[in-house]
């Protein structure tokens, strides 16, 4: 573009040229810096108005937490710290085995805003939603208002009924699973031990490294003829024990109550390789 214009006899001379070039340069600089300050003026706004969204978030939840209403809600109770998920059975949320202890926030159903954290010209009016569930399958929803001082002008606190419905059969479900499949596990221990094979390979003095348990358990799904049912299917047993200073891995596919002992494996470990040797299958 220099050049074509320089053909042409847009500038005076040379000297007139290079001093055009130069304060063309110095106004682009000039804009470059008004809008990388800019820039830096408006995040560090936007940092602020973060924080400060934030602190009264923080402070709101506070005086929710501290008005009569939710601590009455949750007397005796105390808030979950523990694991998220099942137990070592596999089956239980141990949030739910002391119905009476705990109560927990459901922080995927927390809602807050307030417009006037963003700048609408709009009085402040903070509002806070949240879902508490308790041990017991109990689950409250929570509507709170505040005032721009934060002070709350509203607060109510429902039971969900539909929810806690779901929840207190979900619980009733997985504690109904852990009875059956601690019967089960129960019942073929009963059988095998007296079982020749398991006494003499295995003798007394054993103890079990992991397990036992059913070979398979399935709370919602297909039956062993492939029928969907809402009923549990637990079969068969497995576990790792340890006797005789050795490591043996106990199996059977498809043991059931009332069964005897036949089709019992009883492998040998080798705690190197983790491969399994067949010593005896009970026919």
């Amino acid at each position: 573009g220099n050049e074509l214009a320089w053909k042409n006899k847009y500038w005076e001379d040379e000297e007139h040229f290079r001093r055009v070039q130069r304060n063309w340069a110095i106004a682009g600089f000039a804009v470059a810096a008004i809008i990388i300050a800019i820039a830096i003026t408006d995040r560090v706004a936007m940092d602020r108005a973060n924080k400060a969204a934030a602190e009264r978030k923080a402070k709101l939840i506070a005086n929710v937490e501290n008005s009569e209403e939710y601590i009455a809600l949750i007397y005796g109770r105390e808030k979950w710290k523990g694991q998220i998920g099942y137990d070592e059975s596999g089956w239980m949320d141990p949030f739910y085995v002391d119905p009476d202890g705990y109560y927990r926030i459901d922080s995927y159903m927390e809602i807050y805003y307030d417009v006037g954290d963003y700048g609408y010209s709009l009085p402040s009016s903070p509002h806070l939603e949240r879902t508490l569930v308790f041990s017991n399958g109990e689950e409250y929803n929570i509507d709170a208002t505040a005032d721009e001082k934060l002070n709350i002008t509203e607060l109510k606190i429902e039971l969900d009924k539909d929810a806690t419905e779901r929840n207190q059969r979900e619980i009733e479900s997985q504690r109904d699973m852990v009875a059956m499949e601690k019967e089960h596990t129960k019942a073929a221990e009963k059988c095998f031990e007296q079982c020749e094979a398991w006494r003499r390979i295995l003798g007394t003095d054993y103890e079990y490294v992991d397990g036992p348990g059913p070979a398979e358990a399935i709370r919602n799904g297909l039956d062993e003829n492939g029928a969907e049912t809402d009923e549990p299917y637990i079969i068969g047993f497995a576990a790792n024990i340890r006797a005789n200073g050795k490591l043996y891995f106990v199996y059977h596919k498809t043991w059931k109550k009332g069964n005897g002992a036949r089709g019992l494996e009883i492998s040998e470990i080798d705690e190197q390789t983790r491969m399994c040797t067949l010593i005896e299958r009970v026919e």
